[in-house]
Formats: structure tokens, sequence, C-alpha cells
């Protein structure tokens, strides 16, 4: 069998961009897609790392057999056998956690709603899958947004929004700073605004239709001078209208969201 690490390493990132592109595009668990991109991230971890091991030494992709490359499962404890360095995946809980998810799929034991796939698969793409390939390669996985290719434009501003509200860190590429603090900004006056209207307006006296317009000219003088409220109504994922400031409030007060420890 012909290995080559350039390949192995080529599939792999196709399998994290497309990953990106499902993960990031959709609302949680629609038509299974999370159940793909837990596939998918899986694969490409998997992938990306048996790149790095043939780099090192090509034999030490193969069981003792030698007609079968090492399992998911092995992995991590290939990397430090076989590197000077005797590398760790970073978070080795999380890697084996998301290999248990992966192959409950793929063996039909699908997991059960209380588990948040997409926010699994976050937490897996940028605490096990980003660390690694900066280490290996200096490459990030936002390097990897394929908006232009598969013509979505601004893909990366629903990458930011989710992982700036599930506060999890990650490398932003210099090419996507100004999405990233565009976002930041945005999310930065929503969080703001929530905790002025609980601290001055009652739930009840927010949610009658009455009180919207003098709640919504509270809102504006308050915030209007500044530059992320006239960027509001530019993201992608949000349509203007005079009360969107108003509406991103009454949301996260109604649904009881978790505003308190996003990451802006």
């Amino acid at each position: 069998m012909n290995i080559n690490a350039k390949q192995i390493k080529e599939l792999g990132l196709a399998a994290l961009k497309y990953t990106l592109y499902l993960n990031f595009n959709h609302v949680d668990n629609v038509d299974y897609i999370h159940y793909i991109c837990v596939l998918q991230a899986a694969q490409a971890a998997e992938l990306l790392i048996k790149a790095k091991i043939v780099e090192i030494d090509k034999g030490a992709i193969y069981e003792k057999n030698k007609k079968n490359t090492i399992a998911y499962s092995k992995l991590k404890d290939k990397l430090p056998q076989i590197s000077e360095q005797k590398y760790q995946i970073k978070d080795e809980d999380l890697f084996t956690r998301f290999g248990i998810y992966r192959n409950d799929i793929q063996h039909l034991r699908i997991p059960e709603g209380e588990i948040d796939l997409k926010l699994e698969t976050m937490k897996f793409l940028f605490k096990v899958i980003d660390p690694l390939i900066y280490d290996f390669w200096e490459i990030k996985v936002l390097d990897f947004i394929p908006d232009e290719e598969m013509g979505w434009d601004g893909l990366d501003e629903f990458i930011f929004e989710d992982l700036i509200k599930a506060n999890i860190p990650f490398r932003c590429p210099d090419s996507r700073q100004k999405s990233y603090k565009k976002v930041h900004e945005i999310l930065s006056i929503v969080k703001e605004a929530t905790e002025y209207v609980i601290k001055n307006y009652s739930k009840e006296f927010l949610n009658n239709f009455d009180n919207r317009d003098l709640i919504n000219r509270d809102l504006r003088e308050k915030f209007e001078d500044k530059s992320s409220y006239r960027k509001l109504k530019t993201i992608n994922n949000y349509s203007y209208n005079k009360y969107l400031l108003l509406n991103e409030v009454r949301e996260i007060i109604n649904n009881e969201i978790r505003y308190e420890n996003w990451g802006v």
C-alpha cells in the first residue's frame, strides 16, 4: 500500500473544511447534520494525525499485522511514542469522548438529544484539531473556512458568533480579523443592552407590545453613538429593522439564554 503523508493531510483538511461548512451553517440537529459533523470532524482528526505519523515514521501507521492502519483510539498514544517532542494531544479526554460519539453514530447508537453535538464538535475543532495542526504545520482551523468555494459569503461571521457565544478560544487568521472585530462589537452591545434592560424594566413591561417604542427609544438614545450599534444591522444573520437590538434582547431574556459567559 502506497502511503503518502501529503495526500493524507490534504484529505484531512478537506474533511475539516466541510465540517466547518456544515456545523456552522445549520441550527442544531437539522436533518441529522450535526451527526454527520461528528463523523466528519473525527475523520478529519484521524487523517491529520495519521499524516503526521507518516511524516515521522511511515511504518508506525500500521497495526502489528501490517495490513491495517492503527485505530482512532490508539492515535493519542502513538504520537508521543514516535515524536522527538513526545507530543501529547492537548485535550485527551475530549479526543476520547468524541471518538465514542463517532463510534456510536457509526454503529447506529444515536446519542440522545441531551448531548449538544454542534457544541461538542465546536469544542473538538478548536480544542483538539486547532492546536494539533498549529503545532504540526503552523496552520489554523479558521484558515479553512470554505465560504468562497461554496458560494457562501460571510460564513466567518456565523462561526465567530457561535464561538464567542460558546466562549471557545480560537486562533483568528489575520485575514479574518475585520470580521471577528465586527461580530465581537455587535455581541458586546447586545450583551450590554440585555443587562441594561434587565436592570431597568420588568419582564412583563418588556413583553407588552404597547411599550415597544418606549424601550426601543431608550436603547437607541443610550447606544446609538457606539459604532457597534450601526454595525448591528449589517451582520449576515441579522435582518434590518428598527427594533433589531430590542428584538435581540427580548430573545435572550424570554428564552433564558445564558449570555453572561459570552466571550466578549
